[in-house]
């Protein structure tokens, strides 16, 4: 009977033993489950705070714009900004801003627990807005139109070589036409195939390659038309301006326009007026451009089409620019049966950087990603 307890004690010691060992194996695997659970979340959460961390750089390339000179891009200090609370992540300096042009590379470390890390290196590249093509220093397709200028004394110009302007605009204070651009693409001067232009003062100055465009076949005939055809040509302003107006990005209270970057609107019985040297985008639907002061100076893009009144007639109602005094245009005039007049003497200048810098600057660059690689 003893030998007998005894074997059962034996065999429920055993049983007790291998339990507590299941127990202590099981506890073990749970622990490591647990650890290994952990640092898969906190490798996630690194991951996702790298992701974070590019993510927000390229937004801040799209809201603050692109840097544009070498001291812009030395003084970057975004991260400081860019650094979430809790420091969820670093963006690793130096970020590198010239290894290709109109590009920049970046590494971002993200940061979750206290040893979890990962990396993202990103390539975000500049993609410039897409303007018009304007293929002379003033163009107008359609019907109707109409060029007088320079009732002054002096000499007015259309001129289609390609002009230079500075980062502050065009100025043309103390001299009636700015530097040419000897890097430049020059264009035509004067394209009105459907109209007419009339001299006035001491004789106008239209110049360019070639000065004047005045038929279709002619037109269709310029090698930087690109083969697009005058309807083509019509087709897109038209779409260009309906793009901009649904952008969201135009201001449609009419008046005085100040600064390098507007996109201003004028329609039917509305005035923009330009009292002061200033840059951007014009847009004429049925309204006025009128330069009020002598020696002002408008770098950019004015663009224009007609509008109609909202009478129960509905009325087509042509753009127009006055000119008044000494005044310039520099960058480029298209339009749809518009009517151009100056009672002082106005020129217009094509110039691609302007066109660039004050227009395209308006609307503002968009950014590509080239490169996003976990490391």
């Amino acid at each position: 009977m003893k030998k007998q307890r005894g074997a059962a004690l034996v065999v429920v010691l055993a049983m007790l033993t291998m339990s507590l060992m299941l127990g202590l194996s099981g506890m073990q695997a749970s622990l490591i489950d647990e650890r290994l659970a952990g640092n898969y979340k906190a490798s996630a959460e690194a991951q996702m705070n790298a992701e974070l961390g590019a993510s927000e750089f390229m937004a801040w390339l799209q809201s603050e714009g692109w840097p544009t000179t070498s001291s812009e891009k030395k003084s970057w200090d975004g991260h400081a900004a860019l650094a979430a609370a809790g420091i969820r992540y670093e963006i690793i300096e130096p970020v590198d801003w010239d290894s290709v042009a109109d590009s920049v590379g970046v590494r971002v470390k993200g940061l979750a627990g206290q040893d979890a890390r990962a990396f993202i290196d990103a390539v975000f590249n500049r993609v410039p807005p897409s303007l018009i093509n304007a293929n002379g220093a003033y163009t107008c397709y359609g019907t109707n139109c109409s060029v007088s200028t320079g009732s002054g004394q002096s000499s007015s110009s259309i001129n289609g070589y390609d002009h230079v302007v500075g980062d502050a605009g065009c100025s043309i204070k103390g001299k009636n036409t700015p530097e040419l651009n000897p890097n430049g693409q020059d264009k035509a001067g004067l394209i009105i195939l459907d109209g007419v232009y009339s001299e006035g003062g001491a004789g106008d100055n239209i110049d360019g390659d070639p000065p004047v465009v005045s038929s279709t076949s002619s037109y269709e005939d310029l090698a930087y038309t690109g083969g697009v055809s005058v309807d083509e040509a019509e087709a897109e302003l038209d779409k260009f301006i309906d793009d901009l107006l649904s952008s969201g990005k135009v201001s449609m209270n009419p008046g005085q326009v100040s600064g390098l970057s507007n996109i201003a609107y004028a329609g039917v019985d509305n005035t923009i007026e330009i009292n002061s040297d200033s840059g951007g985008i014009i847009i004429l639907e049925g309204g006025t451009l009128e330069f009020k002061q002598g020696n002002t100076c408008f770098a950019g893009l004015v663009i224009a089409r007609q509008g109609i009144d909202g009478s129960d007639a509905q009325v087509i109602v042509p753009p127009s620019i006055d000119g008044q005094g000494t005044t310039a245009i520099v960058g480029a005039v298209v339009g749809k049966s518009m009517e151009y007049t100056g009672s002082g003497t106005p020129s217009v200048y094509y110039s691609s950087m302007a066109l660039d810098k004050f227009a395209g600057g308006s609307i503002g660059d968009s950014v590509s990603i080239s490169m996003w690689q976990n490391d």
